[in-house]
């Protein structure tokens, strides 16, 4: 099996937020809460989609039938890498373009990496493209 080409360092990832990490920005609108880039709470890495290989159609797919509603952060591969975590691809039958971010997310980079974002689909995330 042939070794997966590195994420893109310009690259951009996105992590589907659900409404219950959805905060007010202060400025009448609402942002990712810190706590929307914490890994799995059963272990695994955080879980995102490289935007420029996948498309929104399918990053809501899984989140389609779910009770919550969902928004769609984005931030740079590079605002990850500056705070130490690393982007590894890890495909998956339904998403290609799936990558985890390792490394240690304190509250202080989980907070830089909201700031960093910018909503790809902003709330009320309802119908999903």
């Amino acid at each position: 099996m042939a070794a997966l080409p590195p994420v893109p360092p310009d690259g951009h990832l996105w992590r589907r937020v659900p409404d219950l990490h959805w905060v007010d920005d202060g400025a009448g609108g609402l942002r990712p809460s810190s706590a929307a880039f914490e890994d799995d709470p059963e272990g695994s890495p955080m879980s995102t989609i490289l935007a420029e290989e996948s498309t929104l159609s399918r990053a809501f797919a899984p989140v389609r039938s779910h009770p919550r509603a969902f928004a769609l952060a984005c931030f740079p591969v590079a605002a990850a890498a500056e705070r130490g975590l690393r982007a590894e691809r890890d495909p998956t039958p339904d998403e290609p373009a799936h990558v985890l971010v390792l490394g240690s997310k304190t509250k202080s980079v989980r907070s830089a990496l909201g700031r960093a974002s910018v909503w790809a689909w902003p709330p009320p995330g309802q119908p999903y493209p």
